[in-house]
């Protein structure tokens, strides 16, 4: 799902300014963000065998665009969320 994505029409997930804003490798997270002007995206993936939650940047509404599996990405308070165990998620700032 990510390939035919990336192949249909996010020009985020190919090109722009990347910065890494979660990288734990105790928690098994890793969460980047891609923004070109006027838009910015962000994927976040748990490599671990346990849920973990993280935080959303304040600045943004987050929408996921994509989910590695139903139900594997869900809103913990308005600033935190919670992905699945080996799981992962794209999320599109509104």
């Amino acid at each position: 799902d990510l390939i035919h994505l990336r192949r249909s029409k996010n020009r985020l997930l190919v090109g722009g300014d990347i910065d890494y804003t979660i990288v734990d490798d105790d928690a098994g997270l890793l969460s980047y963000r891609r923004t070109l002007p006027g838009d910015s995206l962000t994927v976040v993936f748990n490599i671990s065998g346990e849920t973990r939650e993280f935080e959303l940047a304040r600045a943004s509404t987050f929408v996921p665009e994509l989910s590695s599996r139903r139900g594997a990405f869900s809103v913990v308070s308005s600033h935190r969320a919670s992905l699945l165990p080996r799981s992962g998620v794209v999320l599109v700032s509104r």
